[in-house]
């Protein structure tokens, strides 16, 4: 099961974003219902997600980071990948995300 934790700031522009347990399939939706609205709220500029109790990602779930990050992009906003959980990291590496990414 995948629980996420939103976190707006709208003095900053930013929302962090708190996930825990796994993007899979299932996560997948969970994950993209609540990152969506952010991205496309003109009042943020930054989404921060913060990984370091996700410990896995499928392929489903690498697909929405991407398909995310790339509508960001596109609206001139940024989504950030903070503390990444080691088998996250792991998984960015190997598929090349890593430097595709923003990571802090």
């Amino acid at each position: 099961m995948l629980y996420v934790d939103v976190n707006p700031d709208s003095l900053k522009e930013e929302v962090i974003i708190s996930v825990k347990g796994k993007i899979d399939t299932i996560g997948n939706d969970i994950f993209k219902n609540k990152v969506e609205p952010f991205i496309e709220d003109p009042s943020f500029k930054k989404v921060k997600v913060d990984l370091s109790d996700c410990d896995f990602i499928t392929s489903v779930g690498l697909g929405a980071l991407v398909s995310l990050h790339k509508r960001a992009e596109s609206l001139g906003k940024r989504i950030v990948f903070t503390r990444l959980h080691k088998n996250v990291e792991s998984i960015f590496k190997i598929t090349n995300l890593y430097n595709f990414f923003n990571i802090e």
